[in-house]
Formats: structure tokens, sequence, C-alpha cells
């Protein structure tokens, strides 16, 4: 099995142990030391640490979160809106005009997400981030444009590149989180933080955008999207230290970390050629290829390595579930046009449901993290299958009942179940891939995703605007919650068999990084991380033992 995030570890425990303290003490003195190790933490103080833990503790994912939750925001501002705006253009053809604009927005996720992956490996993923931030803000004016000529295609244009940015985008922004943390503990929590953060900026952003729309209009939403774009720009910025894992050499990365360390107790970085590690054997044959050509090879390169590696399949988990619930957003419309239940306005209708959406989010996040663990991975694709259930089951609430405000509780059930499937999904590929590859994988998984949710969109949009009698919510709502648990029993097949999560060597190796502590050789090269974060590194740096299992997880 090829060497994974938190492999390899206690091949440089030593030296850490010798030069963690140094380290703090260079960055509060500018001079260096060496061979001290009195600042090690006990295996139960890893194990006890808290989201509290998380975020004070740690400076640089502080304001990636910061920056994750302004973002989303922002996103949910405009989607909200630009719906809004469908719906007051076009009364009749609005659904079919709706799931348009879900296959606008997805296709060029689908399409960029592989470019997306290969940047992020061969590029510093902050400084793409960031760029690519600033694209968005100037890119989200585009739908103020569209709002004056009162264009339902300038909208269209306006979405398809801001989904492109957004292509580019997510592939940096999963495969940054494991080099933010230091431990698999911590890398839970943090994907479970983003999944919460994620699902309560969809209930505050949705809700706030029909608000919005409804009392001044969707330019408001537009502008204030564009604002969170450049407040998230800022944010990134200040996160330190170096995201290129580029520059590693996979075979020796652990040699590195010394000489990591020695910059970081020099303080001034004078010696940056020799602290910094040379390319790999890719990166060096890869320069003097178009970029094309480069994109190619990193692409089928990364197939590969799925197709040799026991979980490969896993990267078309989250795209079963999206077959199930990519419709939900027609389906969404189509409610907040049915009766009233005492709330006379679609546009706020459509905004609590989006809202019941966020909460259900919330809470699957919240869940998924008491029902499985890192050290058993077993448990965390049995968790994705039973996700695939709850999905299936609020979407026959759907298909059952008539009440607005029940419709929104079965809501809160079926987020729930993509929130909590969409957070093991990435968990687990997260724990088995390399950090030279992550991206790309992340890339994959996220592309294959969006491509099905957009197929599922569009068919259902284009049904109900074709035959709204026969093509009912309830009829398509049983039809999708069909489809979620046909997936479950498949992936339950898959994890019998004992592929993915439940393969032995997902038991019985531990996992790790190309050669070294991937997130330590990145940022502690520029010595530009906490003196807590320092002071911490020697006991962390130890193996995390895998424990075998994964039953039980109910």
């Amino acid at each position: 099995m090829p060497p994974t995030l938190y492999d390899s570890i206690a091949s440089v425990d030593d030296h850490a142990d010798a030069n963690a303290t140094a380290s703090t003490s260079a960055l509060a003195t500018g001079t260096s030391s060496s061979n001290n190790d009195e600042s090690r933490l006990t295996p139960t103080t890893r194990e006890a640490a808290t989201y509290w833990d998380l975020i004070s503790g740690n400076r640089e994912f502080r304001y990636f979160i910061g920056s994750y939750l302004i973002t989303n925001m922002g996103e949910w501002l405009t989607y909200v809106a630009t719906i809004n705006f469908i719906e007051e253009q076009l009364q009749k053809e609005s659904k079919t005009a709706i799931a348009i604009l879900v296959v606008i927005r997805l296709c060029p996720t689908l399409f960029l997400s592989g470019v997306g992956g290969a940047l992020a490996d061969s590029m510093d993923r902050r400084e793409l981030m960031v760029l690519l931030d600033v694209l968005g803000a100037m890119c989200t004016l585009l739908f103020v444009v569209a709002y004056e000529f009162g264009s339902v295609f300038f909208i269209y244009v306006a979405a398809f590149l801001q989904a492109g940015i957004a292509g580019l985008y997510e592939a940096s922004n999963s495969s940054i989180l494991p080099l933010l943390v230091k431990t698999e503990a911590e890398l839970q929590k943090a994907t479970t933080m983003t999944g919460s953060i994620w699902s309560v900026m969809m209930a505050i952003g949705s809700a706030l955008g029909g608000f919005l729309s409804g009392l001044f209009g969707s330019k408001a939403c537009f502008y204030l999207d564009s604002c969170t774009y450049l407040a998230s720009a800022f944010l990134l910025w200040n996160i330190r230290g170096n995201y290129n894992v580029s520059t590693m050499d996979e075979e020796d990365a652990s040699k590195n970390i010394d000489v990591a360390k020695k910059k970081s107790s020099d303080g001034n970085g004078a010696d940056a050629s020799a602290s910094t590690p040379s390319p790999g054997p890719e990166s060096a044959a890869s320069s003097n290829q178009s970029p094309f050509v480069t994109f190619l090879s990193m692409t089928t390169e990364c197939v590969e390595y799925l197709r040799d590696s026991h979980f490969g399949l896993l990267v078309f988990m989250k795209a079963t579930g999206a077959l199930s619930y990519g419709a939900v957003d027609i389906l969404k419309v189509a409610i907040s046009e049915q009766g009233t239940d005492g709330i006379a306005d679609s546009s706020n209708r459509l905004g609590i449901i989006f809202a019941s959406v966020g909460v259900g989010c919330l809470l699957g996040s919240l869940v998924s993290e008491q029902v499985s663990s890192m050290d058993r991975p077993a448990s965390l694709q049995v968790s994705c299958i039973i996700a695939l259930i709850i999905v299936g089951i609020g979407f026959y609430g759907w298909a059952l009942f008539d009440s607005f405000w029940v419709l929104c509780l079965f809501a809160i059930v079926r987020s729930a179940g993509s929130a909590w499937l969409w957070i093991d999904s990435s968990l687990l590929l997260q724990k088995f891939t390399k950090p030279t590859m992550l991206g790309r994988v992340m890339g994959f998984d996220y592309g294959f995703a969006l491509f099905c949710e957009a197929i599922s969109a569009y068919v259902c949009g284009y049904l109900v605007d074709r035959n709204k009698e026969i093509f009912t919510v309830k009829l398509m709502s049983f039809g999708m919650g069909t489809t979620g648990l046909s997936f479950a029993a498949l992936w339950t097949c898959y994890h019998v068999s004992g592929r993915g999560g439940a393969h032995p060597d997902a038991t019985t190796t531990k996992q790790a990084t190309d050669g070294g502590d991937a997130s330590t050789n990145l940022n502690k090269s520029k010595g530009q991380t906490d003196g807590t974060h320092h002071t911490e590194h020697a006991a962390l740096l130890h193996p995390i033992a895998a424990v075998a299992g994964g039953g039980g997880v109910v």
C-alpha cells in the first residue's frame, strides 16, 4: 500500500524530540538551542483535545476557519438570490431554468476540479486560494450587471464563471486541511468543524438571502457576496507557512526535517536554499513540459494511484449520494410554492427550507463524529452507509406528508444524512491518501459528486416542467429516496467484501506522510508557527496506532 498521511512518522520522532523546544526558543530569541526535551505532552493530553484546543492553539487554522465561514455565507446569499431572480423573470418555465442554473453551477466544477487538484499539488495551496478569492470577488459583480439588465442569460454566464473558480478552489480547500493540523484526531475535528460551519452558514446565509432578496432585491446579496470573497482572501493571506507539497521529495522528506528545524532556529531564514527540499523527480521532469502535458501526466499518475490502492472506489462515495439528493434544490423551490402554512411570501418559505437544511447538516456533522473514528476506518465506511439510509428516509418523508413544517422537519433529516456522508467520505480519503496526491484525489472526489448532482438536478427539473401532474414532488421524492437506499445496499456489499475502509491494510497500517509529518515539514520550514505549536510538536509526532475494528457504529 502506498504511504499515506500519517505513515513513517516514527522515523522522525527522535529528531523531533530533540529539536521541538529548540524551535520555540529560536522564535522567541532569534538564537538556536538544541537537545531540549522538556515539553512533551502525554498521550492522555493529546486524546483529550477539544475543538477549543484546536482553535485556540492553532493560529493558522483559526484564519482558515474564519475564511471558510465568511466565504460560505456569501455563496449561499448569492445562490438563493439567484433562484429568486430567475423565479421573478421566468414564471412558467422556472423549474427547467433553475435546473439549468444548477447544471451550469456544477459542470465547470466538474471539468475544472481535476485541474484544481493538479494545481493544488504543484503550487502553494494558500496562495492559490487567495488568488481565486480575489477573482471570485470580481466575478460576483457580474451578477449585478445581469440584475440591472434583467437578463437570465447573464446570470447563467456569471454563475458559470463563479462555478469555474469554485472548481479550482475546492481541491486546495480540502487538501490544505491536513497540513494545518498535527494528528488524526485533530483532522477529524477540523473536518467536522468545517462541515458544521458550512451547515450553519447555509442556514444563516440562505435564510438571510431569502430575507434580503424579498426586502432589498437580489442585487444587495450580490454586493455582499463580493465583499465576503475579499474578506476571505485577507484572512487566508495571514496564514503563515509554505503549503507547496511539490517541493517535498517523497523518499527524503524525513531527512529534511532537521534542515527545516535548523532554519526555524535561525529565525531569519537566511539559509533558504539549504532548508527547502529539492523538488521530487516528477516536479523536475515536469518543469520542462507544457502545462497541458504536465496536467495529463499528473492526472494519469493519480488514476493509476487510485487503481492500485485498496480504497480507490471511495472517490465515488459522494457521487452516489449526489445522485440521491442532487435534485433537492428543484424540489425545495416546488415545495416553497405549495400552500402557505401562515407564510405568504414564497421567498421567505424558500429561505426557511434552506435554513432547515442547514440545521440538518449541522446535526449530521456533529453526530458523525460521535459514531465513527479515524482510528477505525471501517467505522467511517459503515457510517457513510448509514448516512445514505438516512437520506432515503428523509426523502420518503417528503413523499408521504403535505404540511410545510413537516416537510421542513424531514428536510432536516435528509440533510443530516447528506452532511454525514460528505464528512465521513472525505475523512476516509484524507486518511488513506498521501499528501502529494491529496489535491488530485479530492478534486476527482468533488468533480464526480458534482457531475452526478448536475445529472440528478437537470433530469428532475425537466420532468417536473414537462408534466407537473405526473412528476409531482411526492413521486420525485420517492424516486430519490429509493435511489439512496439502493446505493446504501451496494456500498454494504462493498464493505462486507472487505474493501475500502474494511480492507486489512486499512486497520493494520499507520497513516502517514510521504516520509514525514507533512504539516511540520511545510510550515516549520519558514519558522512561522506559534510557539505553543512548536513546543507540542515533539509529543505529537508519535505514530498513531490504528485500531482494528469498525462495526458497532450505531
